[in-house]
């Protein structure tokens, strides 16, 4: 949905655009083209809800999108920088304070939009947080439950909060990693009792396909106690 390439060689009739601004020196994201990624996000819960679906587990996969999270994390709660930013994929000092650099300046775009989650996405979000955003806000109208796996899924969940409060009923966090924006957010969303710490750096769905033998184990045994 924001690739920079043609997946497989096939353009995407799914694509909002190609990419996403440079965090910091610009919005990342047109105002129309974050409607358009929330829209998108609504109608794939929709599509996989109508087609039977009872779960959703939304992933991000992307290298680099720890820092628009961690960016958007802040901006929500109001911490600073650095307390936000992790090492994601083992990244050394001074990658580390690049990374800290970044999510400052994108946090400057997006803390003049305090009050405005559609702003704050335009201001440091990216097509994927954007889709995820819209996704989870629509699962909770359709009643559907959502595992929320990695800091991006867990930075656009926060996102929509803002606009529902109450989604957050239908959100779960199966396990959590070691992400400081990560455990900040889940905190922030009550989501604070995983099923597992796992402290997977991958995220991403990883952890939530790996816990989900788990629910399924758990709602088997549910059943069979209950018809006895």
């Amino acid at each position: 949905m924001g690739l920079d390439s043609e997946p497989l060689g096939e353009p995407s009739a799914r694509r909002v655009r190609r990419g996403s601004g440079v965090l910091g020196s610009e919005d990342v994201l047109t105002a129309s083209e974050v409607a358009a990624a929330i829209a998108l996000g609504r109608s794939l819960a929709d599509e996989y809800v109508d087609a039977g679906a009872d779960l959703l587990v939304p992933c991000i996969i992307g290298v680099g999108a720890s820092t628009p999270a961690a960016t958007l994390v802040a901006a929500v709660l109001g911490d600073e920088p650095a307390a936000m930013t992790g090492r994601g994929s083992g990244i050394d000092d001074n990658a580390w304070m690049r990374k800290c650099a970044a999510v400052r300046d994108g946090l400057r775009r997006a803390r003049s939009r305090p009050a405005d989650p559609a702003g704050i996405l335009s201001a440091a979000g990216g097509v994927d947080i954007a889709v995820v955003t819209g996704l989870v806000l629509q699962a909770a109208n359709r009643r559907t439950p959502v595992l929320l796996d990695g800091v991006a899924v867990l930075a656009g969940a926060l996102v929509a909060s803002e606009v529902s409060y109450a989604g957050t009923d239908w959100w779960w966090a199966p396990q959590l990693g070691d992400d400081p924006a990560e455990l900040k957010a889940a905190e922030a969303l009550h989501l604070t009792a995983p099923t597992a710490r796992l402290r997977l750096r991958l995220g991403d769905g990883a952890g939530a396909l790996a816990v989900l033998p788990l629910f399924q184990s758990m709602l088997r045994l549910a059943a069979r106690t209950h018809s006895q």
